[in-house]
């Protein structure tokens, strides 16, 4: 039918989980005990709330406008040893710690809330709240999140020079900016507009573009949101005989056997540490050799 020829197919929820589960292992192998946050965004798209534990994903919709730059400064950074080093403060200082990521926990719940679908079970008062929140989201308001947010990232000791440069550009063309992911390097976002603003002329974007260019760093403008996990669909060939979709139907098994084999044995050098992580990878074996006899 029409939806099997699309180009982009949406695999159905049962599978999305198995392949949230199959992205969280391989996480576990390059960053030892992640949020699972990645994954699990990369996986269902669009954007949410996750909280890790107690385990709760409440999607976003409609998905909050958010227009950014990402700038990569290049440096390389290990999210492994910057995640083991957070955790060794919180040891030593787990009450200053503690507020720290409570306030960065109100920073997230402040960002949903201009999102009047984020949590469909708040009664019906505090929807109200919710959509007076949303008609007064702008890029002021977003942006207020953003620097409070890097400087409690900052005080968690994950920036990095580089970073703090991407930030200090940002402020000096007008915009805030704040760390993504582990910190330590790696990338910075840019906050262009966001809700119902216009956006910034292309003139001034440019100009920040060539900024942080000229400092070292490459630059993609993007937004939030966007395709999750999905099936790119070969066309459907009429003769069975037809040499070229068969050769990419091959190179494609080839591309999936190979991803699987790697994966297999960078499993096998975590065994010992993660025990837990194995049964989880064994089960989840066991599946995708029944559906493959099948």
């Amino acid at each position: 039918d029409d939806d099997q020829r699309a180009e982009f197919l949406v695999p159905p929820p049962e599978t999305l989980v198995e392949i949230n589960d199959w992205a969280y292992v391989a996480e576990t192998i390059v960053h030892g005990t992640p949020s699972g946050l990645d994954n699990t965004i990369s996986t269902h798209g669009g954007a949410m709330r996750y909280v890790k534990n107690p385990f709760s994903m409440t999607p976003l919709e409609p998905v909050p406008t958010l227009n950014i730059v990402v700038v990569n400064t290049l440096v390389p950074r290990s999210t492994h040893q910057l995640v083991a080093e957070v955790r060794e403060k919180l040891g030593r200082m787990r009450g200053a710690v503690e507020h720290i990521f409570q306030s960065i926990g109100c920073i997230a719940d402040a960002f949903a809330q201009q999102a009047p679908s984020a949590n469909p079970s708040h009664s019906a008062g505090t929807s109200s709240t919710q959509d007076e929140a949303a008609k007064e989201w702008d890029t002021a308001a977003a942006s207020e999140l953003f620097r409070l947010n890097h400087s409690l990232l900052r005080a968690l000791d994950v920036s990095h020079p580089a970073l703090e440069t991407v930030v200090d550009i940002a402020d000096q063309w007008g915009f805030a900016a704040k760390l993504t992911g582990a910190g330590g390097g790696g990338c910075a976002l840019v906050l262009l507009q966001a809700g119902k603003d216009a956006k910034p002329s292309w003139i001034v974007v440019r100009g920040l573009k060539f900024a942080m260019r000229s400092a070292g760093f490459e630059c993609i403008e993007s937004e939030l949101g966007g395709l999750g996990a999905s099936w790119h669909m070969l066309e459907k060939w009429q003769d069975e005989e037809d040499d070229e979709a068969a050769q990419q139907l091959q190179l494609a098994q080839n591309v999936v056997a190979g991803a699987l084999i790697g994966l297999v044995s960078s499993i096998a050098l975590v065994a010992i540490r993660h025990p837990d992580v194995i049964v989880r990878v064994h089960n989840l074996f066991r599946k995708v050799l029944r559906d493959c006899a099948v």
